[in-house]
């Protein structure tokens, strides 16, 4: 915008590049009314000024960010709450102090001037939402965690380097996301995979932060997601409640589909009737201690796979633990497929016996195909 003659706004570009439009906490009246000042703008919309680092006239101004012009521009027109809160300043409604800050993301930003017209940003030491939105873009690689407002993903190429902040970052020449992969695997015990469900939250964070996601990563890579234990059991919550919110659902479907979730009802009583009241690995009988286990899991099924008998194996605890962290599958002739992470003498102390083979029906093939892909992309083989 070098020369527009309109010193109210500008452009502003960050360290990584990213374009910026400000504009200056004033409003020119409309007569009969007055002009709308900084520190009225600020009182009456709510807006926070982002930090300015600049020289001359610029340097005393608050400057307020108006849209992210890297975003494609349908996203910056769903975004206009700028211009709404500016029309609301006007009318002398009662706002309630809103903020411009993004689901789980940080704002600040601080600016130093290009031209007389634009300003160029550059991240301080407090958090630069810019450069947030950057991370979360381009990102392959994602730790979800649960927030109040739901689930947040954290870029792994910066929550892998220890008291990482976006100054930290930015000076970091040699970040790289396959080195931080790994130190998060070592923390977690476990590597990033294809997770559907929360490929479709991580789409719905992205909304939420007002753009919309490319369909993969970084290089074309498909994103992944490190599930842990909590996440696991706050996913299958999620899908539980979109069954109770089921307007086509009977009551008593839902009961039905709800219990199968916990391995009762219904679900528990069919496998115990196909497995004979035994576990299918270890043939242990002692029916407090067997679990009736979804191949497939239950998030990731439909309702008719989450009642399907097929879908399941009658499996004791210990068995049922590994089963379901993929950490060991079958084979379509019901041979054990056991994860490189797994010591045979440890599973012997389990109780559970590599060699043996389960005897697998049909109807029980497309669901071990599924839960094989899984074990596969966590490192196993066969």
């Amino acid at each position: 915008m070098a020369g527009d003659h309109n010193r109210l706004s500008g452009i502003a570009r960050d360290e990584s590049g990213g374009l910026h439009l400000l504009r200056q906490g004033w409003l020119r009246g409309r007569r009969p009314s007055p002009d709308i000042r900084e520190q009225e703008f600020t009182e009456k919309t709510g807006l926070v000024a982002i930090p300015v680092a600049a020289t001359g006239k610029a340097a005393a101004r608050r400057w307020f960010l108006v849209a992210s012009l890297d975003d494609p521009p349908e996203s910056i027109r769903r975004r206009a709450r700028f211009v709404q809160l500016c029309e609301k300043a006007r009318t002398g409604k009662t706002l309630a102090a809103a903020t411009t800050r993004s689901h789980s993301s940080p704002t600040s930003t601080s600016c130093s001037p290009t031209s007389r017209s634009s300003t160029r940003c550059a991240p301080k030491v407090s958090p630069d939402n810019a450069a947030y939105l950057s991370l979360i873009k381009r990102g392959t690689c994602f730790l979800p965690y649960a927030t109040p407002d739901g689930i947040a993903f954290a870029p792994s190429r910066f929550i892998g380097y220890a008291g990482n902040s976006f100054a930290r970052h930015a000076a970091n020449e040699a970040r790289d996301g396959r080195l931080t992969n790994g130190a998060i695997n070592t923390v977690l015990g476990h590597a990033p995979v294809l997770e559907p469900a929360l490929e479709n939250r991580y789409q719905q964070f992205c909304a939420q932060l007002g753009f919309s996601p490319s369909q993969t990563g970084t290089f074309g890579v498909t994103r992944k997601y490190w599930l842990t234990a909590d996440m696991r059991e706050r996913l299958e919550l999620l899908a539980e409640q979109e069954v109770v919110e089921d307007p086509t659902l009977t009551a008593t479907q839902k009961e039905q589909l709800i219990q199968a979730r916990i391995g009762q009802g219904a679900f528990r009583d069919a496998l115990l009737d196909h497995w004979h009241g035994r576990c299918c690995v270890t043939d242990c009988a002692i029916r407090p201690v067997l679990r009736a286990s979804h191949i497939k899991p239950w998030r990731a099924s439909s309702n008719s796979e989450r009642l399907d008998h097929f879908n399941g194996l009658l499996l004791v605890a210990n068995v049922d633990a590994l089963f379901d962290r993929f950490l060991i599958s079958f084979s379509d002739m019901g041979e054990m497929l056991v994860g490189p992470d797994i010591d045979r003498d440890d599973l012997i102390a389990l109780g559970c016996d590599s060699g043996r083979r389960i005897a697998v029906p049909a109807g029980h093939s497309s669901y071990l195909e599924w839960h094989r892909a899984e074990f596969r992309e966590r490192g196993g083989k066969g």
